[in-house]
């Protein structure tokens, strides 16, 4: 029973901590490292807290380790799903709030809001979380196996590095991971033709355009197959 109990004391309080400092990040500039790639430490200080959970009962129980030691897991995959929940958030969101986020409680402080930012700096702003977040989630796909084969390790040959190597799916994780970095990199891509169509779309298929540009091939057979779609929509709909 005391077991079990502080086992659940520590699934709640990595999953608290891994659900704060996922908020934070959305809200935090991402910095640069050496080579001018934009990264996060907030994976970093997620794992840290896993592992420091890990070295308090390493040496004390085989069971109680491989209960942390899934523990540990869930609450880098609770991490990994609260980071792709803010990817797949829409563009005036991703930029967000700049307000301050306390680890230990996760309740926000006042700090500078979005609107005395320009819509061009929210977009830039937009454009380095994503590129941060997809940069930081190869790095934890990676670092997923390493994690599960260190718990086994701990535990060598007994009963229970088998049900620990069955319990600690670190492949799950690293699809995880490897899919948040997919989406945040697409995420980018979408704010650059964000960026681009809104500004040029409203000029573009207009009948002034269209005349200007009629004498070009390629801008007439856009225009051709464009027709040809919305007569068909015209009878389907």
């Amino acid at each position: 029973a005391l077991l079990e109990q502080y086992v659940q004391r520590t699934r709640k309080a990595l999953t608290t901590w891994a659900g704060n400092i996922a908020r934070a990040d959305q809200v935090l500039e991402p910095s640069a490292d050496t080579h001018g790639r934009l990264v996060s430490p907030a994976f970093i200080d997620i794992m840290r807290l896993v592992s420091d959970q890990v070295d308090v009962v390493r040496e004390l129980n085989g069971t109680l380790l491989r209960e942390v030691g899934v523990c540990g897991l869930d609450a880098l995959m609770w991490f990994q799903q609260r980071q792709l929940e803010g990817a797949l958030r829409p563009l005036a969101g991703i930029a967000g709030g700049t307000a301050d986020v306390d680890i230990a409680d996760g309740k926000e402080k006042d700090g500078d809001m979005p609107a005395s930012r320009s819509q061009a700096e929210l977009m830039e702003l937009s454009l380095a979380r994503m590129a941060s977040l997809a940069n930081s989630s190869l790095e934890a796909a990676a670092e997923m196996e390493p994690f599960s084969n260190s718990i086994a390790s701990m535990l060598l040959l007994t009963p229970h590095a088998l049900m620990a190597h069955n319990r600690l799916d670190a492949a799950a994780a690293a699809r995880g991971f490897a899919e948040t970095a997919a989406v945040a990199a697409e995420r980018c891509a979408d704010i650059v033709l964000h960026d681009i169509i809104a500004k040029l779309f409203p000029e573009l298929f207009t009948d002034e355009w269209s005349a200007q540009n009629a004498a070009d091939s390629v801008i007439a057979g856009n225009i051709a197959t464009l027709k040809n779609y919305l007569d068909d929509l015209r009878v389907y709909l």
